[in-house]
């Protein structure tokens, strides 16, 4: 129980039959609020959002408790309204400012999720919102007021106000202004309806003891486990070679062809109709514009169904070709997330519609989109009055140098030329080991693979042919001898070789 004063001692009147009256009491943002259109020109032709949470309403000055039932009666009431300053009248300000005026929209739908609300505006005359719209500030105004005298010093938190059917107002819609011994209490998101007789009392402190009530909380939770399972399956498909695949160099490709895959009603296999059954015989055509022309296809963003469970995520716009209704999908509410929307109907049928400059046209006719988890295999069999030649036309030779070898030579240098000579993969090894490449060749293709394999030129571990022979002459009158000159020579040459 958050306020327990409802049951804690008598509480004493301090006036009855308070009448409740007009009052002239607004607020409204010191900062504009930000708007969402697709317009980028300042003309009445697009609607317009506005999204924001109870905490950015009640930080930017609104009065009461902000929820969906206010802000439904406001509109209608005109206690909450919307302004585009630079559309007002000349000599009218925001402080002035009251529906009907040009520049002030009290059309809008409020929706509700969680503590977030997003208010869509229509089309209206004089509410012209582009994208560098920077003056639009929300204006509450009070429903009204109850004036009463009191010599008791009273608090909000110790008043209590009952209508006339004996419910109490709670302290969230209004709030109370004194003067000396004046009271104003003044009410922002409840009406009382004006006339209505108001009766004001002080809530008592007499009884503390509480022993009497008594709170029992249950709940029930289902635990509820659940597995997806991904099955990859394959069906055999029937399909035709229409064309040769040209590169973007305009070289054929004879590795590849163009098939074409059909089905009996001529429905592309591999893609999967949006619909199945009697939806599938509605599509929705958006135009757009490119190079100044006007053009029409198939929308992914508004979708002709039945069934509201078999809507694409794609899908924003929703139109039931059974009750002739559109849907607009809500930003914020999850539980109800399809809502009535404003927009343009260009056909008295109601199968043509312009929404946000945008024009959607239901037609019969089928559509279809990708399934992301489909994979397609080819496999090619020639017709019984085709041969296939089986004898290679096209033979490459690659020679390959692995980074195993290489790695294995340069251990056995180090270790000081051991007995065993490190060998090159053969071409069994290189096969398995370049498999992954195979696919890529044609069908009149062979690869050869030849290892790369390294010459020894110097010492005994080198073929005769190849071994190098270094001829020194001494010079005249010096004092080393053959075995010193010799051993100077080979350490050199093992010093040149070991930077290479």
């Amino acid at each position: 129980i958050a306020d327990t004063s409802w049951f804690v001692g008598e509480s004493s009147v301090v006036e009855n039959d308070v009448d409740f009256v007009e009052s002239d009491e607004y607020v409204y943002p010191a900062l504009a609020v930000n708007v969402e259109t697709s317009d980028a020109a300042n003309v009445a032709s697009t609607s317009s959002t506005v999204t924001l949470s109870s905490a950015d309403l009640l930080d930017t000055g609104f009065k009461g408790t902000p929820s969906s039932s206010y802000f439904s009666d406001a509109s209608d009431s005109s206690n909450f309204i919307w302004v585009d300053q630079n559309e007002l009248p000349e000599g009218e300000t925001i402080d002035t400012a009251e529906d009907p005026m040009r520049g002030v929209q009290t059309e809008y739908f409020t929706t509700v999720n969680g503590n977030m609300y997003e208010f869509e505006f229509p089309r209206n005359d004089g509410w012209g919102i582009d994208l560098n719209d920077n003056d639009v500030k929300w204006k509450q105004l009070a429903y009204g007021k109850i004036v009463f005298n009191s010599t008791t010093v009273l608090t909000e938190e110790g008043i209590l106000i009952q209508m006339p059917n004996g419910a109490f107002v709670s302290r969230d819609h209004w709030d109370l202004e004194v003067d000396a011994s004046t009271y104003t209490i003044t009410f922002w998101t409840f009406d009382p309806g004006e006339g209505t007789l108001l009766d004001v009392s002080i809530a008592g402190v007499g009884i503390a003891d509480l022993s009497i009530f008594t709170v029992k909380v249950e709940a029930a939770v289902d635990v509820t486990y659940r597995t997806n399972v991904k099955v990859q399956s394959y069906k055999d498909v029937q399909s035709y070679v229409y064309d040769k695949f040209i590169t973007d160099a305009g070289y054929t490709d004879y590795s590849k062809v163009k098939v074409i895959h059909m089905d009996s009603e001529k429905d592309p296999h591999g893609i999967l109709n949006i619909f199945s059954g009697e939806d599938a015989s509605y599509i929705i055509l958006e135009d757009y514009i490119q190079d100044d022309v006007v053009y029409e296809k198939v929308s992914n963003r508004a979708i002709a169904t039945t069934d509201i469970d078999a809507l694409p995520s794609t899908a924003i716009i929703w139109y039931n070709p059974e009750t002739n209704v559109w849907k607009r999908k809500s930003n914020i509410d999850t539980t109800n997330k399809w809502k009535d929307f404003f927009y343009g109907e260009v056909t008295e049928d109601g199968t043509e519609i312009d929404y946000n400059d945008t024009k959607y046209r239901v037609v019969i006719g089928r559509s279809y989109v990708e399934d992301s988890f489909m994979s397609f295999r080819w496999d090619h069999y020639a017709d019984k009055d085709k041969r296939i030649d089986p004898s290679t036309s096209n033979i490459i030779d690659m020679y390959v140098l692995t980074a195993d070898y290489v790695r294995n030579i340069n251990e056995w240098i180090a270790n000081g030329f051991s007995d065993v000579i490190p060998s090159a993969p053969n071409n069994f090894e290189l096969r398995k080991i370049m498999e992954s490449i195979e696919d890529k060749a044609a069908i009149g293709d062979h690869v050869s693979y030849i290892p790369v394999k390294f010459k020894m030129l110097f010492g005994e571990y080198a073929d005769a042919e190849n071994q190098a022979v270094f001829k020194v002459i001494a010079k005249r009158g010096t004092a080393y001898t053959n075995s010193e000159i010799k051993s100077v020579v080979a350490k050199k040459v093992n010093e040149y070789f070991k930077k290479l």
